[in-house]
């Protein structure tokens, strides 16, 4: 279910420790999730997408994630999908206040 809304601001594909960008954004880790950095704490785990959000909504009306359609292919995302984003097409919400 699609619970919350938010303005995205900032996206770095594939960061790497030492990239101007990618310790900028690492530095607006929440207290809970700064002690994760790019994952080096997870043996086998990398770190493709490095993002920052504002401004989060929790909807007044949640809906299945399978209403969102990509603009990849014009198809709904799944209702198993894993993947961290998809660019989507708008959706009508009703963000509460």
């Amino acid at each position: 279910m699609v619970e919350y809304v938010a303005d995205l601001n900032r996206v770095q594909l594939e960061p790497q420790r030492g990239q101007l960008v990618t310790e900028e954004l690492l530095k607006l880790s929440t207290k809970s999730t700064a002690d994760e950095g790019l994952y080096e704490v997870f043996e086998g785990q990398t770190v493709l997408t490095l993002y920052a959000v504002s401004n989060v909504r929790k909807l007044k009306h949640p809906f299945p994630m399978t209403k969102l359609v990509k603009v990849s292919d014009n198809k709904p995302i799944s209702a198993n999908y894993a993947y961290s984003y998809s660019l989507v097409y708008p959706h009508d919400f009703e963000a509460d206040d």
